[in-house]
């Protein structure tokens, strides 16, 4: 089953939170508005899990999303921490290693994001995961109209992008996957040190 990029999923086995790396916007309102989204979910029975995915960069942590969302009132044992991910198809990469090393069969998975990369993240994570798995993504929406015309101009630019980067990649190729990240040094370099556990 594919759901379409901007239409989260009613009832997912597990939310993804992306976190952010934008220097150009305040990192923790950002963090806030995509975990609290997540807490509602979770709370209201939606999902049974949260992932937290893409810390550990220059703008935010792994340990700040963590502390965000147990003060949001999701417990550690509903929580998984995806640290290695440095950019959308790594923290989709990534993810679906983590989930699979735990043993956690999704047949549904609903991204949280931002506007400016949400076709993006829908793009990514259907690469990723093979297709029986359902992709949603759940879409956080400026107020400001002007704001909202830029993220919504940033958003058609990156879902074009990411559409002919991964065009080469057959649905569900960890390989493949992994040959692409291993091309962007800014973030990965070229030995496979983290990389590894993709083996």
């Amino acid at each position: 089953m594919i759901v379409g990029s901007h239409f989260p999923i009613p009832h997912s086995d597990a939310v993804v939170v992306l976190g952010s790396c934008r220097p150009l916007e305040s990192v923790e309102e950002t963090l806030d508005e995509r975990v609290r989204r997540a807490a509602r979910y979770y709370t209201s029975g939606t999902t049974p899990l949260v992932v937290l995915t893409g810390g550990n960069t220059n703008y935010n942590t792994i340990e700040q999303m963590r502390e965000r969302a147990s003060s949001f009132g999701i417990p550690e044992s509903a929580m998984i921490a995806e640290p290695l991910g440095r950019d959308i198809l790594g923290s989709a990469y990534f993810t679906r290693l983590e989930l699979t090393e735990r043993g956690v069969k999704c047949s549904s998975l609903d991204v949280i994001t931002h506007e400016y990369n949400g076709s993006a993240a829908g793009i990514a994570f259907r690469s990723v995961f093979s297709p029986e798995v359902g992709i949603g993504v759940s879409i956080i929406r400026r107020e400001n109209v002007l704001r909202r015309a830029y993220d919504q101009a940033f958003d058609l630019i990156g879902a074009a992008i990411c559409t002919l980067e991964l065009a080469l990649i057959p649905q569900g190729n960890l390989d493949a996957v992994r040959i692409n990240l291993m091309l962007r040094p800014r973030y990965y370099g070229f030995n496979f040190g983290s990389m590894q556990k993709a083996a």
